[in-house]
């Protein structure tokens, strides 16, 4: 980031080098004092950067538009500044969105699931205690045959807060005038 922004080359300190700088068996101290300018420049590049991007005014504005934490926008909380747009949008047309849910994970007690067999019919199996964090998308099987109309199937699930926002991707902002749209719902 120094080389790209501000065309200063920084020199870079492998951390496992730290504790020769602190050696104590050297007779001169100019190993540590070279390690304290090194700290004072990194805190420099940092204000410098800060300055050259101009984080703190885009971060003050982004968290007046978003209306959360201004602490929550500096660590980088996109999410949850999505997560306030809405709750602010909600509030003026006077919806009530539902309360956040945490969903408390026991160890001690395995959820018994259903997983469909070979045959097509369903055998409980006990959960995994520990579960991948994320799982993937519904994917659905393809029929034979030749398809001559389109489906199209839209996850809104899987859509990322900042994808649907960046390309007002919703069910209210479909042009309902639109001809593909008056064929398709007259055809079906």
């Amino acid at each position: 980031m120094c080389q790209s922004q501000l065309k200063i080359t920084r020199e870079d300190i492998d951390p496992d080098d730290t504790t020769s700088f602190f050696d104590a068996t050297v007779s001169s101290p100019d190993r540590l004092l070279h390690f304290v300018q090194h700290c004072e420049l990194d805190a420099f590049l940092q204000m410098a950067l800060a300055h050259k991007i101009q984080m703190i005014p885009l971060t003050r504005q982004l968290t007046n538009l978003a209306g959360n934490s201004w602490n929550k926008t500096l660590n980088g909380g996109r999410a949850e500044r999505n997560e306030y747009i809405l709750l602010h949008e909600f509030h003026r047309l006077k919806y009530v969105p539902p309360d956040k849910t945490w969903a408390k994970k026991s160890g001690a007690a395995a959820a018994k699931i259903e997983v469909a067999d070979d045959e097509g019919g369903a055998a409980p199996v006990a959960a995994k205690s520990k579960r991948d964090k994320y799982k993937g998308g519904l994917v659905f099987e393809p029929k034979r045959g030749l398809w001559d109309k389109y489906i199209l199937v839209m996850d809104f699930n899987s859509l990322y807060p900042s994808i649907i926002q960046e390309y007002n991707i919703d069910f209210t902002t479909v042009d309902k005038t639109d001809d593909d749209v008056r064929t398709f719902i007259l055809e079906s």
